[in-house]
């Protein structure tokens, strides 16, 4: 079993944003899990004030935008790059986040050299996009309303030096030094089957993909997007990689004393039959159990932050024949603006995190294991309970379903003890002992047995007394 770490340490290098998301900018700030909500993501976007009250009242406290360099080149009038033109959908976008008292991740597309070419971060290809993040910074880097910047998602190994140019030119001018945020790819067992060969590259597994982006990027956040329920022609399933990665990114955080995100699918995707393709697959519409699944057992493996992806929705994505090759068919924000259920579904799983957030922010957490082994053909080298040792203050535990987690969190002086459903189709009846009193914290009745149901994707939080 792995050693316990805490994310305490790490906090004062970033002045605390990395675990205070703004109550309300421009006051005092209060112990809130970052809960980000990816609004649109293509083009000249910008989250308008109605997606913007949408995601607040669904217990989201930071929205990313996204502009595209490449459609800000010149304003309409043919202006400069710095014209202020250029950035009036940010404009609007901060406005509308100190309105609802969030917070906002800016990020500028970028055009992601593959793997062998436009490599050199001094090339002159990359002179107008380090030009535009300081005319960015330079514009709001006084305002209470950034969380941070958001330089790429899943880059190739090729652009990272790329990527610690831009770090450095935005820290330059960041008076506050919020942190430089990038989104890895998850877990892949061939690396170069992700993209391609890298020409004069060591690198011959994902560990080493990451150790090098460690090593040359040194980000402030571990992050990284792998979801919990995919479809196969009309069924739903459970996917391994989620726990894969959870223990991957657990062990580095603790490693390197850095804190990790984890992404919560909030938009339906669908790659549809073809001929080639004979089966529909993709990940299953989203509700809230498998973004419950997705979010708590991120937060009990230690997770800081939590990541919708997306919170809008968007156009399906086509070939150059019009056929469809990915679709999203649903959102919990529709393509005109309109709140769908599935908004309600994130407002459920994220009201349920608010009322305990403070056992997990800035956590220690001490260990995980599993009742059962989720992937048992996976081969991947979870911790399982040991009835004979128990773990922390359980001597006994015992449920009819899949599966549970447990973890041991420590904060601030005060043992937690989280328990997880991963059964994504049926309620788990669980009968526990414990060697000491614990408080069932959705209940405040304190005892040394209890026997308790958890619904699918669903947690149980016990405090020692």
């Amino acid at each position: 079993m792995s050693a316990s770490v805490s994310i305490k340490s790490v906090i004062p290098t970033i002045a605390g944003l990395l675990i205070c998301a703004m109550s309300s900018v421009g006051t005092e700030a209060k112990r809130a899990l970052p809960i980000v909500g990816v609004g649109k993501v293509e083009g000249y976007s910008y989250v308008d004030s109605t997606t913007m009250r949408l995601m607040s009242e669904a217990g989201i406290n930071i929205s990313q935008c996204t502009i595209d360099p490449g459609t800000t080149a010149r304003s309409p009038k043919g202006d400069s790059i710095s014209d202020d033109n250029r950035f009036l959908n940010f404009d609007l976008t901060v406005e509308n986040a100190r309105r609802e008292g969030m917070q906002v991740m800016m990020r500028v597309w970028d055009s992601s050299p593959k793997n062998t070419k436009e490599t050199d971060p001094t090339d002159r290809k990359w002179a107008g996009w380090y030009q535009l993040w300081t005319n960015l910074v330079k514009r709001y880097g006084e305002d209470p309303a950034i969380y941070g910047w958001q330089l790429s998602d899943e880059p190739p190994v090729a652009k990272f030096e790329i990527l610690r140019a831009a770090k450095d030119t935005i820290q330059k001018y960041d008076p506050q030094q919020r942190p430089v945020y990038v989104n890895m790819i998850p877990f892949v067992p061939n690396i170069s089957r992700a993209f391609g060969p890298v020409e004069n590259c060591d690198i011959k597994d994902y560990d080493g993909f990451i150790s090098r982006f460690d090593e040359v990027f040194d980000p402030e956040i571990l992050s990284y997007d792998s979801y919990g329920v995919g479809k196969y022609d009309g069924r739903r399933y459970r996917k391994s990689d989620i726990y894969r990665n959870l223990a991957y990114y657990r062990r580095r955080s603790e490693q390197g004393g850095k804190p990790f995100w984890a992404y919560v699918l909030g938009m339906e995707v669908t790659y549809p039959k073809t001929a080639t393709h004979r089966h529909e697959t993709g990940y299953w519409t989203p509700d809230a159990v498998s973004m419950g699944l997705e979010a708590r057992s991120a937060l009990a493996f230690g997770a800081q932050g939590l990541v919708y992806w997306t919170m809008v929705q968007r156009p399906d994505a086509k070939n150059t024949d019009g056929d469809i090759v990915e679709a999203y068919p649903s959102a919990p924000i529709d393509l005109y603006g309109n709140p769908t259920p599935l908004l309600v579904a994130v407002r459920e799983v994220n009201s349920d995190i608010r009322r305990y957030e403070d056992i997990f922010v800035g956590g220690t957490v001490k260990d995980v294991v599993f009742t059962k082994d989720p992937a048992p053909k996976e081969k991947l080298g979870l911790d399982l309970y040991d009835s004979d040792a128990g773990f922390g203050p359980v001597s006994s535990i015992t449920s009819d379903g899949d599966g549970l987690i447990l973890s041991r969190i420590e904060n601030e002086g005060r043992n937690y003890l989280v328990i997880v459903s991963f059964d994504i189709d049926r309620d788990q009846q669980v009968r526990l002992q414990f060697d000491r009193p614990m408080k069932h914290l959705s209940t405040n009745q304190t005892t040394t047995h209890t026997e308790i149901t958890i619904s699918p994707g669903a947690w149980a939080i016990f405090s020692e007394e």
